[in-house]
C-alpha cells in the first residue's frame, strides 16, 4: 500500500474508531493533521494525491485533516487550483473559513475573509461570493459599522464587476445612500429629523 493510501486508511480508522495497537502503533500512527507533517510527502504531485484519495474517501474530518496539512504546505495559488478540481473538499474547506472568519459578535472580518475572497474568485463561484457579500452587509445592525462593510463590499465587488449582475451593485449603492440618510437623520437637529423622515418616505 502506498504512504497516501496508508495515511488516508489510517485517518479512516481513527475517525470510523476502529484503530487499535494491533493495527499501527501510537508512535507510526496517523491520528490527525499535525501527524501528516512527519511523513514523506513533499513534493506537489504527492500533495496533490493526498487531496485525490482524501475526497475519495468521502470523510469530511480526513478531508479537513488532509486540506489543513496541503493548505500550510501548497503554495495558496495551486492549493486553490486543485481545490477547483476535487468539489467535496471545496465545500468542507469553504465551510471551514467561514466558521474560521465569524467574530463573535456575529459580523464578519473583512481581512479575515481575504483567503475565501480569492477561493471563490479562482474557482469562478461569483453566485456564492455574492450571495456571502450580501449577506455580510444586511446582516450588520450598527450603521456605522454597515456603511464601512458597505465600502469594503462594494470595492470587492469592483474587481468582480464583469462576473456579477448589475443589479447587485446597484442595490448596495441604493443601500448605502438609504443608511446614510438614516444615519444623518439619527445625528441631524430635531428640526431636520422631519425633513429626512419625509425623504426617506418619497
Amino acid at each position: 500500500m502506498s504512504v497516501v493510501n496508508e495515511t488516508i486508511a489510517q485517518l479512516l480508522c481513527v475517525y470510523l474508531e476502529l484503530d487499535n495497537d494491533k493495527d499501527f502503533s501510537r508512535a507510526n500512527g496517523v491520528y490527525n493533521f499535525r501527524d501528516l507533517y512527519k511523513l514523506p510527502l513533499h513534493s506537489y504531485a504527492d500533495k496533490c494525491a493526498l487531496l485525490r484519495a482524501a475526497e475519495a474517501s468521502g470523510c469530511s474530518a480526513v478531508i479537513l485533516d488532509v486540506l489543513l496539512f496541503v493548505s500550510a504546505t501548497m503554495a495558496p495559488l495551486l492549493f486553490r487550483k486543485q481545490l477547483a478540481k476535487l468539489p467535496l473538499s471545496l465545500n468542507q474547506w469553504v465551510y471551514y473559513l467561514v466558521e474560521q472568519c465569524i467574530l463573535t459578535n456575529e459580523t464578519v472580518s473583512l481581512n479575515a475573509l481575504q483567503g475565501l475572497l480569492d477561493l471563490y474568485a479562482t474557482t469562478q463561484r461569483y453566485r456564492e461570493l455574492a450571495a456571502m457579500l450580501l449577506s455580510m452587509v444586511f446582516n450588520d445592525r450598527d450603521f456605522s459599522q454597515s456603511l464601512r462593510v458597505i465600502d469594503d463590499v462594494l470595492g470587492i465587488i469592483k474587481l468582480y464587476r464583469h462576473r456579477f449582475p448589475k443589479w447587485i451593485l446597484d442595490l448596495l449603492h441604493e443601500y448605502m445612500t438609504l443608511s446614510k440618510l438614516l444615519e444623518d437623520i439619527n445625528t441631524a437637529p430635531k428640526c431636520c429629523k422631519i425633513l429626512g423622515c419625509i425623504l426617506l418616505l418619497l
